[in-house]
This record gives structure tokens, C-alpha cells and sequence, in this order.
């Protein structure tokens, strides 16, 4: 110990402490630990001098009876020139004297570590540590009122149990013969803390469900197993996790029935006992016979390929008989038999003429008779497939192939042995399975058939999965309708005049006749939706008025229905466009075709300002066209409109009216078949509109009309009709991946294919759109399985003259995730390791069921679109990687669904490297919103300096990193954005327009990426005019006439004075 200036730390312990202090007191801290008994538990002591400068520390700690003192280690804060301390120990209590030389002042951090030796024998449980005695002074030697202190505590655990259990097996006997449907399966086992459960197997795999309390025990229905040979062992373990297996026990399976009554008598075989070896030794272990039936003779095959030949009927006869009469074999057939003995230990004799040479011999053949059919069908479960899961239905079809070489007369289904429905005696064979009144867990499926001859098999077990959670049906929400019509039918979607104000209606109802919450949402050109009218009970009407905005506003509209367990919607999306203006418009659009074949041309129509109820008009064409079949358009598929067509040399004329002076909306009017001449070179062909006249409803004509001809152009060649060729190259069919999956695609087409999609057990999950058309083309998607199991995969590819392909089905099986290093401590379960994976979840037991597992997984860089986007949010943000980059996961290993969402916050802690770190203040945990391609900073962030980590409280798991933030001033999301989108959206060609809005700021700039993170376009954004909610509105425009179709990104930044803000978004372009 050093004992420098002691005398000073006298002085001052001696003086009086003053009754009250202006300065905020220090606090001393003892930590806390755990161990068993008879070991060293370290236990940390830390200081904080808050405002104070302390030059001198005196505290005492009282140790129980079971704790005995041991080494001290000096901590950082003391670990530096010019600090001492002393420890002396009196009774049961622990004093320690704590100084800087010269007056030095003590920095906050850990003081020491003090090392307690728990006694050998102390019960589990909590030892608290009480500090007492606390004096502080400063470093004129002047006291300091004493802060708060706290005690620690020693928490004595169970010592660990590494014991596994003791476990045999004793029923049934070794090499005993089994058959039938209930064959008992039994064993013991004991443990020094106690069987947990006892799990048998058959051939190494699990037999049944785990038995978890003696008797131990299982029935064993044999008939689904084949004949022959088979395996038993008995897997015993405790609630600590060791677990031991049963020496193996060999039974024999023998299940095939004796033949059945046919036509002819019975046929008497006859043997000599067996009384001794193949060595001349007595007999002891005889355990039956058995006797080969075949159609053909059988002298020339050995013992195994007759057990292993299917189409030779084994019978087997019991140890104690010497002869078995076989009934009634039909004819005319010739039979075969040979015969050989077996023991106990399994070992079987050669045939009754060979040499025998095995442990038994038998001596007399019996060669005989005449028989019928004994080939038994052959038979297999198709539907469903083994390892399906069954949820949340109430029937299920179970179905299965089944042949035989005369005629199959019936398939009986099975679940775990016992028959399913009745027998179904006409292909194809199938059965409903109520899985209703199934109980939840594993089930076994299979299928006999049987011909007239009675002869029959039973296929292979096909095990399936129950999961009968309660079935819900969701709410049924009705479209959305509207009180004013479409006013252009013949355009996609809805559209309506700016000014209008419309009434939005919509129903929902539910079969279960659940209490039903509504709320309407909207979403403006593009951007997140926002609710604004809610409501609740049975939702009979839900209805509201809404003034719509100026033209080239886009709206989707929905209309979201909850039944407390299910969601429903309903979308009507509309465009808002100019009021018409002006005189009326007819439009021949053009169309295209190679000669020789029919196209159809468009005629659109738009009254303009008029009120237009009667329009006639010719169209005339050259010679190398004839006419076909009229189609009236949208706006003429209503009640009270009307069109006639007739000809005149080469015009073609058309009179549209509406009835009982019913006016003609804007749309799409008619379609005219044209044919093309064959032998008609390529080229254009005009079609020039004349004689136009159009009416009011009064028969007053209206004057100033307008037409645009059409154009026919005559392709060189003849249609594509060739689709494009896709395939799934990555993952293979029939492999196993974990949660995220990259799929890789690749294909052709002779011409040029435009669009690739990605579908995932029957719903489309993603596209890419190629622009130029690609004859061939390749694309990288990754999907995110919704839970553990199989799933199908599919590629479709598409090529401009809409021809479709599609890839081969795909199937793989998603993997629950590996298991990840996972520790107790506390109440909580600690997942990970900071050293190992860079990162640890702090998740208090109970949050997650016992069968929950996780994995924490490399942030995984497979997919490069993904990799961009996040590249191009970090360059946008101005945002630095420091630390770990993690992917975590969570399943239920019972239900197979993964765990997205916890009911209450776990702890994430994760290191960052302090060499990369500029502040370490703004250091924190970021992880990526898919939704909005964005890193999201968790907020509470705590810091801790000594250790390189940073910790967040999360309530979800996703894909998490460390980042350094940009200094405070100009940290993203300072400043807060209102409605950011750009339009029109997709944009086709000329420009685009970003547009923000925001408080009063100085300036707003654009920078747009592509998806590799370079930069495209910069522009200045102008404004400010008028926004909603207090916000003012920013706009600039880009010319895309040079860019290519795709995705891009766009990052806003703003600055007020100091303050600074920034978000990303994606436009697309197509062209």
C-alpha cells in the first residue's frame, strides 16, 4: 500500500462537514455480481464528482459473513500520475482511502474493482453489499457534503448442471418381431435434477411427440413403416439442456397379411423343425420362418434379393409351427415357394436347398401348386406435400395417385393410422380432411390401396403440420364510389374537373358480424397517405364531400375496415384535369400492322365547353383498306346513345346521337376495324376526317369544331407473337435459404424483352422494367420470406407486343435463423455477443415465447439496387459508418413465424471503432426503413465512451448499423418537411417537378442519383408560394428528355440560419 500523504487525508477526514453546500454533491457507486458459491466474483466501484472537485475519498463497505475479501485493482480514474489508495479491513467491514498527490482532483469513472471469494456452500440467492462512512474533500483539503451512495449486491447462483440423464430402453424386446397398429414403445430414465422429457426415434429420426412425464412412454402404429429391419433408440434430457441416448434396440417389422381366400383350395406347406446352427450347434434363439411366394421359380435368387424383391410375397410363420396352410390361390398359375428360419438376433438362414452357411439351416424344400394376382398396387400421397403446414381452414383435400397391373379397387386415406373418411373406389382419389377437428401439431398421412385380388400397399408417410388458430374472416369492403361520373370513360382510372366537389362512398361488412373501425385515407400525387375521417361500429355507408384541387393533381383514395384482427381496403385512385374549354374535338388516333391482317383504330371525342347531343362525321381511306365491324367506346356503352356507320365509295361515315337529347362526354367514342391489303408495302397511310358537324341538345348546330386524322402504318414483317424465355437461376429448386432471399433472373426474347417480375407463392412481389427493350436480360430481386417453411417462386417476362413467360415453379424451403449465442442474466435474455457479433439484445424472459430463436447475421450486400439506396441516403445525409452493420432475425421454432415486433422494448447495445469516430456525442444507432429506402437514427441513444458502445431501446428487428451524424446545426430532420413528391408520376418524357414544403427557409436545393449513388442533376428549388399547414411550398423543374427509363432518388436539403434538414425520395421515369 502506499502510505504517501496520509497525514494531509487526516487533516482533512477530521474536519467538520458544514451544514449546508452551494455545489451539487458527488455520488459513489458500488456495481453488482453474480457467481457460485467457492468462487471470485469482481466487483466494480465508480465515482462521479458531478460539479465538485474532489482531491480526497473515505466510504466503508459491509460484507455479509459469506463474502471474504481479496485483491483490489485500481480503475481508469485512478490509474493515471498523482492518485493513490488504501484499503484496510476491520471485522466485516471494508474501508478504503482514496487521494490525489498534490492536491489532484478525482475524475468521474471506475475507482477500483474489488475481487469477493464467495464460501463454499452458500445458498443461491442475494448478498447486499451497504456503503457507509462516505467522506469527501476538495483540494484545499475543505470538505464536501456527501451525495447520494449505493450499496451493490452479490448474486449467488446455482451451480450449473453438466450431468446428463440416464436413460435404456424396454419395450420392445431386442430383435423382437412387431406388427400392427399400436406396437407399445417404452423406456426409463433418470436424472440427478430431473427428466425434462424422454424423445423416441425410429432409424435416428423422431418417433411421435416428446413424452415429458413418466411412464415413458409411445404407441407405435408399425404399419407405416415398411417391413424389415428398423432401429429403436430413447433420447432423454433435463431442463438444463444435457441429453443422453438409449443403447439401440433392432426389431424386425413384418406387416404383410397371410394371402387372402381366392378360388381353389388350400395349398398345405410342410417343413422339418430346425433344431440346430449352420455350425451343428443346438438351436436356442429360433424366432419363426419364413415363406416365399412367387410366380416365378426362384432357384436362382439368394435370400436378399428375394427380401428385397417387392413383387414376392413374405409370409411369416411362428417359431412353434412346422407346416401353414395357404387358401385358395387362383388359377391357372404355377407357385413357387421356398422357405428360410430366423433368430432372434435377426439373422436368416439361406433357402431350404441352398448351403445354408448363416447361423440357421433348414433342410426341406417344398415346391407346389397353382394360383392367381398377388402383385399388390403401388400407391402415393400427391396432395399435400410432406412438411406442408394446415392453417387457419377448416377442410382440406387430400389426394393420392394409386395403379396396379390389373385394376385398382379402392384407396383408403389414413391420419396416424386410423381411417380417414371412407374408401374411395374410383380415380381420382381423394378425401376432404376436416383439420378442424384436428389437434394442433404434427400428423401423418397415408394412402392404401388395395386390387380384387385383396392384395395392397401402403405408401409412403407424408407428415403434415395443424395449426388451427382461431379463423377469422376478414371484412368485406365494397369499391369506392363516387356521386358524379367519369367524366373521360375511356382513359385509365377516374377522372373528374378541378372545382368539382364530390361525394366518396364506400360499405364494409364482416361474416363474423365483428365490431368494424373505418378510416378513409388519401394520398396526393404520390406521397405517404394521411387519414382524415374515421369511424366505428358496422360500417352500413361511410360517406364524405371533398373539394377536388387543380388539374394534374393525382388522388388514391382508400377506404381501410379493421375487424380488430383483420384489415381490409378498398382504392379508387383519380386524376383531376382542366375543366374543358373551347370548340369540340374529334381524334382518329393511329395503329399499326403488317398487310394482310385486321387493326383496330381509335376515335376519341371531346365536347369541349359545348353541349354537344349529335356529331356526324366521314372518314375516308385509301384503297388499300376495307372496313370491318364498328365497336362503340365507354361513352357510348351507356343507356340513351346510339351510332350507325355506312359507305360511300372510299368515305366511311358515322352519326353518333344521344337519345332524347342525351349529351356525348368526353372519352373514348368507337373502335373501327381496318383491313390491310395484302401485298401493301410498309409505310404510313392517312385517314383525313371531313364532313364534321355536331348539334346541341336543341338541333342547333355548333359552330368551330376540330378534327385530327389518323395514320395507318404497315409494318414490314409480320406480328410478334414469340414470348420472351425466363428462369429462375438462384436460388436452385429444392434448396434451403435463410429469410432474405436473392433471387437471381435471367432470359431472352427474340425481339426485345421490357419486364421482368418476381412472384412469391402466387402474389407479384417485385418488377424491373428494361428501357430500351433487352433481347436479353437479366435481374436481381430480394424478397423477404413472410415465415419459415416452403415457398414457391416464379419468374414472368413480358416484351412490348404483350406476349407473357414465365419460368419453371421454383421451390425452397426457408430456414427458421441459425441459432446465435445466448446467455441469462438478470431477467433478461442476452442474444449475441459484443466481441463476436459487434452487437447484444437485452430482451427481458417473457417477451418472447421459450421456443424463440435468433440470429444475428452480417448486414448481407447481395443485392445491388438495395446497396445503392442505401449508398445514396448515406452521400444525401452526409452520414458516416463507425460500427457494426447487423441483420437480425427472430422465428418461432413452433410456429415457424418470424418475430418482427416485440410487446415491450429490448436493449441494443453495439460497439463502434473510436479510430473512425470524429464526436462521439453523435454517435448512434440507425437502422433501414424499407418503406421510406431511408436509415432511420433511433432516438435516446446512451453513450458509453469507456467501452466504444451505444445503446437503444428497440420494440423491432430489422437491419441495424452505427453511424456518426453530422455536428448539431446540421444534423438531418432538424428542419421538419411537410408533403415532398414529384409529378407527373411515372414521368414520360419533358420534365419533372420536385416539390417541397416546408417552414420559411433560406434556400432548398435537389440533387438527383441514379441507383448507383452518382449524381445526375442539381438544381435550386424557387420559391416560396403558399402550402398547407403553416408551410411554405418550393419547386423546381428537371428537363429527363436525355435520361433513360428507370428509377432514381432524390435528396432535398434546407437551411435556415444554423438549422439544416434533409429527406430522400424515388421518382420513376418511363418512356
Amino acid at each position: 500500500m502506499n502510505s504517501i500523504g496520509l497525514p494531509f487525508l487526516s487533516s482533512f477526514l477530521a474536519v467538520a462537514l458544514p451544514a449546508a453546500s452551494a455545489w451539487a454533491a458527488p455520488t459513489l457507486t458500488v456495481g453488482i455480481a453474480s457467481g457460485q458459491a467457492a468462487t471470485t466474483v469482481s466487483v466494480p466501484i465508480s465515482f462521479d464528482p458531478v460539479t465538485d472537485s474532489v482531491a480526497g475519498i473515505q466510504f466503508n463497505l459491509t460484507l455479509p459473513a459469506s463474502l471474504s475479501t481479496g485483491a483490489v485493482t485500481a480503475g481508469a480514474v485512478l490509474n493515471a500520475a498523482g492518485k493513490s489508495v488504501s484499503a484496510n479491513k476491520s471485522g466485516n467491514t471494508w474501508t478504503f482511502i482514496i487521494f490525489g498527490l498534490n492536491q489532484n482532483a478525482i475524475t468521474a469513472g471506475t475507482l477500483l474493482t474489488a475481487q469477493l471469494i464467495i464460501a463454499p456452500g452458500t445458498a443461491a440467492g442475494t448478498l447486499s453489499l451497504p456503503v457507509s462512512g462516505v467522506i469527501y474533500s476538495d483540494p484545499s483539503g475543505s470538505p464536501i457534503a456527501a451525495g447520494a451512495s449505493t450499496g451493490g449486491t452479490v448474486t449467488v447462483t446455482a451451480p450449473a448442471d453438466t450431468t446428463p440423464p440416464a436413460v435404456s430402453m424396454t419395450a420392445p424386446a431386442s430383435a423382437a418381431i412387431v406388427s400392427g397398429s399400436a406396437v407399445a414403445v417404452s423406456a426409463t430414465a433418470s436424472d440427478n435434477m430431473g427428466v425434462a422429457g424422454v424423445q423416441f426415434r425410429l432409424n435416428g429420426a423422431n418417433l411421435g411427440a416428446e413424452d415429458t412425464a413418466a411412464p415413458f412412454s409411445i404407441s407405435w402404429n408399425s404399419t407405416l413403416t415398411p417391413d424389415g429391419s428398423h432401429t429403436l433408440t430413447a433420447v432423454a434430457r433435463d431442463a438444463a439442456g444435457n441429453s443422453a441416448t438409449s443403447a439401440a434396440r433392432t426389431v424386425t417389422v413384418s406387416n404383410i397379411p397371410a394371402p387372402p381366400p381366392l378360388s381353389t383350395g388350400p395349398v398345405v406347406l410342410a417343413w422339418d423343425a430346425v433344431t440346430t446352427n449352420a455350425d451343428g450347434t443346438p438351436i436356442t434363439d429360433l424366432a419363426g420362418y419364413r415363406i416365399f411366394q412367387s410366380l416365378q421359380s426362384l432357384l436362382a435368387q439368394t435370400t436378399a434379393q428375394a427380401m428385397a424383391n417387392a413383387s414376392i410375397v413374405k409370409i411369416v410363420v411362428p417359431s412353434t409351427q412346422t407346416s401353414y396352410s395357404i387358401p385358395n390361390l387362383a388359377g391357372p398359375n404355377t407357385y413357387y415357394f421356398r422357405l428360410t428360419a430366423f433368430d432372434t438376433s435377426g439373422n436368416q438362414s439361406g433357402f431350404n436347398v441352398d448351403a445354408g452357411g448363416l447361423d440357421v439351416q433348414v433342410s426341406t424344400f417344398i415346391p407346389v401348386g397353382s394360383g392367381g394376382d398377388i402383385t399388390p398396387p403401388a400407391v402415393a400421397v400427391t396432395s399435400p406435400v410432406s412438411g406442408a403446414v394446415i392453417s387457419s381452414q377448416s377442410v382440406t383435400v387430400v389426394s393420392a395417385s394409386a395403379s396396379d397391373n390389373i385394376g385398382v379397387a379402392g384407396v383408403q386415406f389414413k391420419v396416424d393410422g386410423q381411417n380417414l373418411g371412407t374408401e374411395d373406389t374410383a380415380a381420382p382419389y381423394t378425401v376432404a380432411w376436416n383439420t378442424a377437428l384436428a389437434a394442433n401439431g404434427i400428423h401423418t398421412l397415408t394412402a392404401v390401396a388395395r386390387d380384387a385380388a385383396a392384395n395392397s400397399a401402403t405408401s409412403a408417410a407424408v407428415t403434415v403440420t395443424v395449426n388451427n388458430s382461431a379463423v377469422n374472416n376478414p371484412p368485406v369492403v365494397s369499391p369506392i364510389g363516387a356521386n358524379i361520373a367519369d367524366v373521360d370513360a375511356g382513359a385509365p382510372g377516374i377522372q373528374f374537373y378541378e372545382g368539382t366537389t364530390v361525394i366518396y362512398s364506400g360499405q364494409a361488412s364482416d361474416a363474423d358480424n365483428d365490431p368494424l373501425t373505418w378510416t378513409w385515407f388519401y394520398a396526393r400525387n404520390g406521397a405517404a397517405r394521411v387519414s382524415f375521417l374515421s369511424g366505428s361500429g358496422t360500417v352500413s355507408q361511410a360517406s364524405f364531400n371533398y373539394p377536388l384541387g387543380s388539374a394534374g393533381t393525382n388522388y388514391q383514395w382508400i377506404l381501410s375496415v379493421s375487424d380488430g384482427k383483420a384489415t381490409s381496403e378498398s382504392t379508387l385512385n383519380v386524376s383531376i384535369i382542366a375543366a374543358p374549354t373551347g370548340a369540340p374535338t374529334l381524334t382518329v388516333a393511329s395503329a399499326s400492322g403488317p398487310a394482310g391482317t385486321t387493326i383496330n383504330l381509335p376515335v376519341s371525342f371531346s365536347p369541349g365547353a359545348a353541349s354537344v347531343a349529335s356529331l356526324q362525321f366521314s372518314l375516308t381511306l385509301p384503297a388499300s383498306l376495307s372496313t370491318g365491324a364498328v365497336t362503340a367506346g365507354a361513352i357510348l356503352n351507356t343507356a340513351g346513345k346510339s351510332v350507325s356507320t355506312s359507305r360511300t365509295g372510299n368515305n366511311w361515315n358515322f352519326i353518333v346521337f344521344g337519345l332524347n337529347q342525351n349529351t356525348i362526354a368526353a372519352g373514348a367514342l368507337l373502335t373501327a376495324q381496318l383491313t390491310i391489303a395484302a401485298g401493301t408495302p410498309a409505310g404510313a397511310l392517312n385517314l383525313p376526317i371531313s364532313g364534321i358537324i355536331y348539334s346541341d341538345p336543341s338541333g342547333t348546330a355548333i359552330a368551330g369544331a376540330t378534327s385530327t386524322g389518323g395514320t395507318v402504318t404497315v409494318t414490314a414483317s409480320g406480328a410478334d407473337t414469340t414470348a420472351p424465355t425466363v428462369s429462375i437461376t438462384s436460388p436452385l429448386n429444392n434448396s434451403s435459404t435463410l429469410r432474405n432471399v436473392t433471387v437471381q433472373i435471367s432470359g431472352s426474347d427474340n425481339v426485345g424483352a421490357t419486364k421482368v417480375e418476381l412472384w412469391a407463392d402466387g402474389r407479384l412481389e417485385q418488377s424491373q422494367a428494361f428501357s430500351p427493350a433487352s433481347p436479353t436480360f437479366s435481374a436481381t430481386f430480394s424478397w423477404k420470406a413472410p415465415k419459415a417453411g416452403f415457398h414457391t417462386l416464379q419468374a414472368k417476362a413480358y416484351d412490348a407486343a404483350g406476349n407473357a413467360g414465365q419460368s419453371a415453379l421454383v421451390t425452397i424451403r426457408v430456414h427458421p435463423p441459425g441459432s446465435t449465442t445466448v446467455r441469462y442474466s438478470g431477467g433478461f435474455m442476452i442474444v449475441g455477443d459484443l466481441t463476436l457479433n459487434g452487437v447484444e439484445c437485452s430482451v427481458p424472459i417473457g417477451v418472447v415465447s421459450s421456443s424463440a430463436d435468433f440470429a444475428i447475421n452480417p448486414e448481407s450486400t447481395g443485392n445491388s439496387l438495395l446497396e445503392s439506396l442505401k449508398r445514396a441516403d448515406e452521400n444525401g445525409r452526409r452520414i458516416k459508418r463507425v460500427g457494426a452493420a447487423v441483420e437480425i432475425e427472430a422465428a418461432d421454432l413452433n410456429t415457424l413465424d418470424f418475430i418482427t415486433q416485440f410487446s415491450q422494448p429490448i436493449l441494443l447495445t453495439a460497439k463502434y471503432d473510436p479510430v473512425r469516430v470524429t464526436d462521439p456525442r453523435l454517435v448512434g444507432i440507425f437502422y433501414w426503413d424499407e418503406a421510406r429506402s431511408r436509415w432511420q437514427n433511433m432516438p435516446a441513444a446512451s453513450l458509453n465512451t469507456a467501452n466504444n458502445t451505444v445503446s437503444v431501446l428497440t420494440d423491432h428487428l430489422t437491419t441495424f448499423a452505427v453511424y456518426e451524424a453530422e455536428p448539431a446545426g446540421t444534423a438531418a430532420g432538424s428542419l421538419e418537411f411537410g408533403e415532398v413528391f414529384s409529378f407527373p408520376s411515372p414521368a414520360k418524357g419533358g420534365k419533372v417537378t420536385i416539390h417541397v414544403e416546408l417552414p420559411p427557409v433560406d434556400s432548398v436545393e435537389a440533387r438527383i442519383y441514379d441507383l448507383n449513388g452518382r449524381l445526375m442533376h442539381r438544381m435550386d428549388l424557387n420559391g416560396p408560394s403558399l402550402g398547407i399547414n403553416g408551410k411554405q411550398a418550393y419547386e423546381g423543374a428537371w428537363d429527363i428528355s436525355g435520361m433513360a427509363s428507370g428509377s432514381y432518388m432524390y435528396a432535398v436539403s434546407a437551411v435556415r440560419g444554423s438549422q439544416a434538414g434533409r429527406i430522400l425520395k424515388k421518382l420513376a421515369i418511363i418512356k
